[in-house]
C-alpha cells in the first residue's frame, strides 16, 4: 500500500509540474506580449509608425490585449493617413473602450475624422457628435460636423455647428448669414 502511495503522489506530482510550468510560460507570455506593446507605444511617440505596426501584428491577439492593440493599430494607421485600415482598428477599439474614458474619447474622434476624410459623411457625423458633446468649443470639430451637415443636406443642423463656433444664436440673422 505504502508503494501504491508513493507511486501515486509521484504521479501526482508529474501531472502538477507541467500544469506549473504551463501557467509560468503563459504568465511569461502575457509579460511578453505587455512589453511588446509598450515598445509599440514607444516606436509610435518616436514617429516610427511602420516599426509600431509590425511590433503590434506580431503580437497575439488575447481578450485583454485586444482592445489596446485594436487602439494603437487605429492610431497609427491614422497617423500614417490610412483612413481606411484605421477605421477598422478603431471601430474595434470603440467597442470594448470604457465610455467616457480618454482613450474611448480618442478613439470616437479619430473615427469620425478618418470616415469624414474618407468621404463616408453619414457614417462620421454621429461620432463628430459626440465629440462635439464633450468638447463643444472645439473648432475644428464644430466645422467639420457642419460641413458634414451641409454635404448630407441637412442646413438647419449645419447652422447650428456654425452657430457654436462664433458664439451666435442659431436661430440670428447672423447665423442664417453664416450657413449661407
Amino acid at each position: 500500500m505504502k508503494l501504491l502511495g508513493r507511486n501515486a503522489l509521484l504521479l501526482l506530482a508529474l501531472l502538477i509540474l507541467p500544469a506549473e510550468a504551463m501557467t509560468e510560460h503563459r504568465s511569461a507570455q502575457a509579460q511578453s506580449g505587455s512589453s511588446a506593446i509598450e515598445q509599440a507605444e514607444t516606436l509610435l511617440e518616436a514617429g516610427k509608425i511602420d516599426a509600431a505596426i509590425s511590433a503590434l501584428t506580431a503580437i497575439s491577439l488575447s481578450e485583454s490585449n485586444e482592445h489596446r492593440i485594436s487602439h494603437l493599430l487605429g492610431l497609427a494607421f491614422y497617423q500614417k493617413a490610412d483612413y481606411e485600415r484605421a477605421v477598422k482598428y478603431l471601430a474595434i477599439a470603440v467597442k470594448r473602450a470604457s465610455e467616457g474614458s480618454l482613450q474611448y474619447k480618442q478613439d470616437v474622434q479619430m473615427l469620425g475624422l478618418s470616415h469624414y476624410l474618407l468621404g463616408h459623411i453619414t457614417e462620421a457625423i454621429p461620432y463628430l457628435e459626440q465629440v462635439r458633446n464633450w468638447a463643444p468649443d472645439n473648432v475644428e470639430m464644430a466645422y467639420t460636423l457642419a460641413v458634414s451637415y451641409i454635404q448630407t443636406h441637412n442646413p438647419d443642423r449645419a447652422r447650428e455647428s456654425f452657430a457654436g463656433m462664433f458664439s451666435v444664436s442659431p436661430v440670428s440673422a447672423s447665423a442664417y448669414l453664416i450657413n449661407a
